[in-house]
Formats: structure tokens, C-alpha cells, sequence
């Protein structure tokens, strides 16, 4: 696999990365079970469950040990951009069932949800083992290769090694341009490989599109890439972390800023909400880009009002109460909660971290991480 095809492939996760799924409320009828999925881009409910106004829907029925999609609907600013597709593998992937087409089943299916057909038949799932394997051979084969190389001017065609002007020239462009978008990058490995592919992308097509061959083209994008990362990468870390890196407060318990945040939370929100009887703070992050304040820890919460709030949203999944936290996969706030309620508690806890927390400006809360321990 040549560093195209590398960059390809790690540009093409990322993208699968940005987008998750998470069921929603399911139902039994008599030609299937039907289960709502809920479609997330950039840690961002895309669609909902409730037919909220604003939002998509996608809905799939599973039966006789397939999946087939009844309705999808995505909202405007998110079409055209390959969502559905990578929605369509990941319930594949997720249910260890292949998506088949819906018309082939007898079921209407909308416009959008039609076109994903005409370049495939079917989702199979995809093995999670087949998948590791393949990327340690890709990853092996990457390190082996590069060890042969070790690329040496004498290989490299002319026409690079007189370029590292337009090279810089071209990279500090290219991330110029993305100035506005570094926050939008989890980490900054992420945005590097972007800013590596694309740079090195404009400079094929700018300056040796008609002077370098495919082959020497794999040798001069290796060295040119190999060139960047030792002049920029450090630079363009620091640079990341200026702007973006989120200041994340230490344990809550050897932090008297955050500990004063718990103890007033505790003392004042289970007057409101009735269900919230305490929380234990782990630690707060606050984006400054973004000015999000997003808390992190462990909630009490009323365990019958758990359960009917379960029932509401998984009525055919029993009631797990506190079994996942031996496994380390305990129910979240954000799952049993609805919106309007939990805009109601982060309306409220905006109000006490904002008056002693601290921060300069908060725009948002999110508390729907928060694992509920049940009593």
C-alpha cells in the first residue's frame, strides 16, 4: 500500500469516527422489531427519536436475521456527504446483520434512502478481527518499507529537491486555510494527517502533475511528507494546543475550585429535581473554542425513577440498574433523559459554574456523560 493509500485510509476513519449511532426505543410488531436509531456527527443528535422539530429520523426493522431500513431522513446540512453510508455499515457492523434493501422486502422507502441502492445490493457486517488483521499488515508493511528506504536525496527526482521553498510555501498555506477549522480535529495527529494530504494533493497538481512519474511520485510524496513533519509538526502541535486543547481540571477532590462546584450542585439541585440526589465530580473540561463545559463523573440517581425512564426508551431491554458499572459500561444521563429535562438541569448548572467555576464565557453545558449509579 503506497502513502496515498495510507493517507486515504486514515482520512476515511477519521471521517467514520465523526459519525455514531446509538439506539433509541424499539418496538415489537407483526412484521418485525422495529428500533430507532439515533444518528450522531460530531458528538451532535442529528436525528431523534420524538420527531423533534429540526431533526432527521431513521428507523430500521430487523427480521428473519436482517435488517431492513424503513425510514431515513437527514437533515439538509448533512446530505451529500456519504453520512448515510457509513450509518448504513455501522448498524451492519453493530447487529452482526447485513442491511438488504428495503423495496426487495415489500417496504416503501424514501428518495434518500433509495439512492444509496444503486451502487450496491447490500451492507454485509464486517469482522472486527478481519479488520485488526488487516490494518497490522498495513501497518507492518508501512514500517518495513520505510526501513528499506530510508530515502536518500540520489533517489529523489530533481524537481522536489529544488522545490522546498514552494513546499514550505504550500504547507503554511494549507494550514493557514484550515485556521479556522484546527478545533474541529480532536487531536492534532488527526489534523496533521489532513493537512499532510492535502498539502501534499495541491503540490502534485500545482507542480509535478507533468514532471514526476508515478513512481517516482510515491518516493518524492514520502520524502516531501518526511520534510514537513520534521520542519512543522512540532510547530503545528504547539499551535493546536494554543487554541484548542481543553483545560482540563485536576481530580475533583484535589481541586478546591471543582470540589466547591460538587458541594453547591449538591446542595441545590436535588431541591429541583427531585431524582438527583448526588454527584461525585471526577473533573470538568472547559473548550475555549468552543466555550463547552463538559462535566464528568459519577451521578445518584432515584432508581425508580430510572427504571420507568428505561422503560420509556428501551421497553423490551431489561432494566440493567447497576450491572454495568462491573464492566465499566454503566446507563449515562444522556440515555434515559429527555432533551427538554436535561436542558432544564444544564440551564441550572450553568448558573452555579459560571458564578464560581471561573470560566470567562460558557455557552454550553453537557452533562448527558455523566454514569448514573442508581439508589
Amino acid at each position: 500500500m503506497n502513502l496515498k493509500e495510507h493517507i486515504g485510509r486514515i482520512i476515511k476513519e477519521i471521517e467514520e469516527d465523526r459519525i455514531q449511532i446509538r439506539l433509541g426505543r424499539s418496538a415489537e410488531r407483526h412484521f418485525g422489531k422495529v428500533q430507532n436509531i439515533i444518528i450522531q456527527v460530531d458528538d451532535q443528535d442529528i436525528t431523534s427519536q420524538d420527531d423533534e422539530p429540526g431533526f432527521g429520523k431513521m428507523n430500521i426493522v430487523i427480521k428473519d436475521n436482517e435488517i431492513i431500513v424503513g425510514d431515513i431522513f437527514i437533515p439538509e446540512k448533512y446530505r451529500k456527504q456519504g453520512i448515510a453510508t457509513i450509518v448504513y455499515q455501522k448498524i451492519s457492523d453493530y447487529f452482526g446483520l447485513p442491511i438488504v434493501n428495503s423495496t426487495t422486502k415489500g417496504f416503501n422507502q424514501t428518495m434518500e434512502g433509495g439512492y444509496i441502492w444503486k451502487k450496491r445490493d447490500r451492507f454485509e457486517p464486517r469482522s472486527l478481527q478481519e479488520h485488526i488483521r488487516k490494518v497490522l499488515e498495513e501497518e507492518t508493511h508501512l514500517k518495513i518499507s520505510s526501513d528499506k528506504c530510508q530515502l536518500s536525496e540520489s533517489k529523489i527526482p530533481i524537481q522536489v529537491l529544488r522545490r522546498h521553498d514552494r513546499i514550505d510555501e504550500m504547507f503554511k498555506d494549507m494550514r493557514t486555510r484550515y485556521k479556522r477549522l484546527f478545533c474541529n480535529y480532536r487531536n492534532p495527529n488527526i489534523l496533521l494527517e489532513v493537512l499532510y494530504e492535502r498539502t501534499l494533493s495541491d503540490l502534485y497538481h500545482a507542480w509535478f502533475y507533468n514532471t514526476v512519474s508515478d513512481d517516482d511520485w510515491e518516493v518524492a510524496a514520502e520524502y516531501m511528507e518526511k520534510y514537513i513533519i520534521d520542519k512543522y509538526e512540532k510547530e503545528t502541535i504547539d499551535i493546536w494546543n494554543k487554541r484548542c486543547k481543553s483545560k482540563t481540571l485536576k481530580e475533583a477532590k484535589n481541586s478546591e475550585e471543582d470540589f466547591n462546584v460538587e458541594t453547591v450542585i449538591n446542595k441545590i439541585i436535588p431541591k429541583k429535581f427531585t431524582w438527583f440526589k448526588e454527584i461525585e465530580i471526577n473533573h470538568i473540561s472547559y473548550d475555549e473554542f468552543f466555550h463547552k463545559i463538559t462535566i464528568h463523573g459519577k451521578l445518584k440517581v432515584d432508581e425508580k425513577w430510572g427504571e420507568k425512564r428505561w422503560r420509556e426508551y428501551h421497553e423490551y431491554k431489561p432494566f440493567p440498574s447497576n450491572s454495568g458499572w462491573e464492566d465499566e459500561n454503566p446507563v449515562l444521563l444522556g440515555e434515559i433523559v429527555k432533551k427538554g429535562e436535561l436542558n432544564d438541569l444544564n440551564n441550572e448548572l450553568e448558573l452555579i459554574i459560571s458564578s464560581i467555576g471561573g470560566y470567562p464565557i460558557i455557552d454550553t453545558i453537557r452533562s448527558e456523560y455523566l454514569r448514573l449509579y442508581f439508589v
